[in-house]
């Protein structure tokens, strides 16, 4: 029987499907299961991922931090204002207490005055710190003294005089550069009255002697 044309086309395809499955049952198996595993670049992809987790973590301490720095500055309030009659300008930073959140009080029934922390530079009078009692009450009692706390530190007392600003009771702290000297660096500062009751909180930390040096 002569071969025709079609033949000649089947004949090699009979031939390579014998041949193909001896190489394939020819090569070991860990050979053919190895091309299963993970690829060359997933290790490296883990491993960058690995090495980018602690950045991110600095990065939303560092931000974190940042934002409680920039709260803490905006607490404190900066002015200078003109005296008639001086060259200089009479410099001031206040800010006010820490009030305790609406749950506690109804919790606590605790009342906290409002009071404001004055540093005053003044031509005239020199530099004066005091407290202005805004609402509530606040007594040094007589003679006029408070127990002032600078972060964890022992509490230290301070002679003071009551006074007032025309409108508020006002209470001064006497050893002024004392108290500046430990505020500088404080995070947080209690006052109390030297005979008896409850401190009050500032939280000091945003403090910029900078700017109350310039009033502004």
């Amino acid at each position: 029987m002569t071969p025709t044309p079609r033949h000649f086309r089947q004949a090699p395809r009979r031939a390579i499907r014998p041949l193909s499955l001896a190489i394939l049952l020819a090569v070991p198996l860990p050979v053919l299961l190895g091309g299963c595993g993970p690829g060359p670049e997933e290790p490296a992809a883990a491993t960058a991922a690995a090495e980018v987790a602690p950045m991110s973590d600095a990065l939303r301490a560092e931000a974190a931090a940042q934002h409680e720095a920039a709260r803490l500055a905006a607490l404190w309030h900066y002015v200078s204002v003109a005296v008639d009659g001086e060259s200089r300008p009479q410099k001031s930073a206040s800010m006010r207490n820490l009030r305790p959140d609406e749950d506690d009080v109804a919790t606590t029934f605790a009342v906290v005055p409002t009071v404001q922390l004055v540093l005053r530079n003044d031509p005239r009078w020199g530099q004066s710190v005091y407290l202005v009692i805004e609402e509530g009450d606040f007594d040094c009692g007589s003679p006029c003294a408070f127990t002032i706390r600078f972060d964890a530190s022992e509490p230290r007392r301070f002679d003071g005089e009551a006074s007032s600003t025309g409108e508020r009771p006002a209470l001064f702290i006497n050893d002024d550069t004392g108290f500046i000297r430990g505020l500088d660096g404080a995070s947080r500062v209690e006052i109390a009255p030297a005979h008896a009751g409850s401190p009050i909180i500032f939280e000091t930390g945003g403090f910029d002697p900078r700017r109350y040096g310039i009033g502004a």
